[in-house]
């Protein structure tokens, strides 16, 4: 595939080969696949979503104009290449995943890339499968997408809705404990803290250095599956030494 061809659509699904010294990290998948999107498909927007979170209905995948955060999940995002390329994409200190996706909107904000946020633009047409959710009644539906959202226990209006699948529900690996490192949740929270704290210099030298120009592309590789479908395996080289930051 040349890199200059530009394609109506692809998938590109990412995968963390489990090599070295591993761990998840959640922001360099993302980047892998923004990067193969913009970068080896011309494509002119992405949008990056979960793969446990499957499209019911109401989801509009086609480009409105402006990018949009947490799209039908949070941390999903629909975003186009100059702002991917103005923020650097995600920050791969984070470990395994939670608050990349709050660090990434800081990013959007400070750069100054305008975005909505999807839940409370799209309606209330959207229904979303999410694999890790159990079985439930369409209340306690509406109940559990209010709470996921952040909306009052009152709203209905626009509301998009997550439903489950599981037959056991918890399946979602424990934030504390398990395949994260035990010091994941600290070390998320304490980046996020940094960021606060810096000046708008630093806040650019941060974005500059942490972010898609991290990645290697050596040890990227894509393979085509089927028709505009592809795979990209990559591997995460190290964790980075949070003690050497001097922000």
């Amino acid at each position: 595939m040349k890199q200059e061809e530009v394609k109506d659509y692809c998938i590109v699904a990412t995968e963390q080969e489990k090599i070295g010294n591993y761990y998840f990290s959640l922001s360099m998948s993302r980047n892998v696949g923004l990067y193969q999107g913009f970068n080896r498909f011309g494509c002119k927007y992405v949008a990056s979503v979960d793969v446990d979170i499957i499209p019911i209905k109401g989801v509009d995948y086609t480009w409105q104009g402006r990018n949009e955060t947490n799209f039908t999940s949070f941390g999903g995002t629909k975003i186009d290449r100059a702002s991917f390329e103005e923020t650097n994409g995600y920050c791969p200190l984070f470990h395994g995943w939670g608050y990349e996706d709050t660090d990434f909107i800081h990013r959007l904000e400070h750069k100054g890339c305008g975005f909505i946020k999807w839940a409370e633009n799209v309606g209330g047409h959207a229904v979303c499968l999410d694999l890790e959710r159990g079985n439930m009644e369409m209340e306690h539906a509406k109940i559990e997408s209010r709470t996921y959202w952040g909306f009052p226990r009152d709203y209905e209006k626009g509301l998009p809705l997550m439903i489950g699948a599981a037959e056991k529900p918890g399946n979602r690996p424990d934030t504390h404990t398990g395949w994260r490192m035990p010091t994941c949740r600290d070390t998320n929270m304490f980046i996020i803290n940094m960021f606060h704290r810096m000046s708008s210099y630093d806040k650019n030298r941060y974005i500059k250095i942490y972010g898609v120009s991290a990645l290697d592309m050596s040890k990227i590789w894509v393979e085509e599956l089927e028709k505009d479908v592809f795979l990209a395996k990559y591997i995460v080289p190290h964790v980075y030494n949070m003690d050497a930051l001097s922000f």
